[in-house]
């Protein structure tokens, strides 16, 4: 409806991205500005010590890491990126085959880490339709997450993943 409707952009959002009003001005003014088909912002996994970002190299292969003076420009081009906090150009989203998210389980038919996210899916079937997903290298947002906070041994408060906790239960470390 709102493509029908002639917006020209539409921000999608995620309920755990912490952002600030600002970040959605730049990701508009860098949309404008470069004339984008999508833009998304930096932005942590969760329960993870990586950005929710992949890149390709020249010959499309995934690049593990990405040049320090890439980052240095405003924006950069990436294959898949995070929904949360995410501007796509209107019109170029009826030239994404649908379902436009659709996940994958991994060849074992399991849901492990080499499936494919409804969003990753998503930005995969964007490339294959000729369009470009870029990072906006100034716009960072935030990842809220549910943790379990424990008492340490010296009574200073600590922080360990619920994920962590349903695999290895109460921390050594826990008072």
């Amino acid at each position: 409806k709102t493509i029908d409707a002639r917006a020209k952009y539409i921000l999608t959002l995620d309920y755990d991205s912490i952002f600030t009003t600002g970040d959605v001005l730049l990701l508009y003014e860098l949309m404008t500005q470069y004339g984008l088909h999508a833009l998304c912002p930096i932005q942590s996994g969760r329960e993870v010590e990586h950005i929710l970002a992949s890149k390709e190299d020249e010959d499309g292969n995934l690049q593990k890491d990405v040049p320090i003076e890439e980052l240095a420009k405003p924006i950069m081009p990436i294959r898949t990126g995070h929904f949360g906090l995410t501007m796509l150009r209107a019109d170029c989203i009826p030239k994404v085959p649908k379902p436009w998210l659709h996940c994958q389980h991994d060849k074992d038919g399991e849901w492990g880490p080499e499936r494919i996210d409804a969003d990753v899916g998503f930005w995969l079937k964007w490339r294959d339709a000729g369009l470009q997903l870029h990072l906006a290298n100034d716009v960072v947002i935030g990842h809220a997450q549910l943790v379990v906070s424990w008492p340490d041994k010296g009574m200073q408060t600590r922080h360990q993943y619920l994920s962590e906790y349903g695999k290895i239960g109460k921390p050594d470390w826990a008072r």
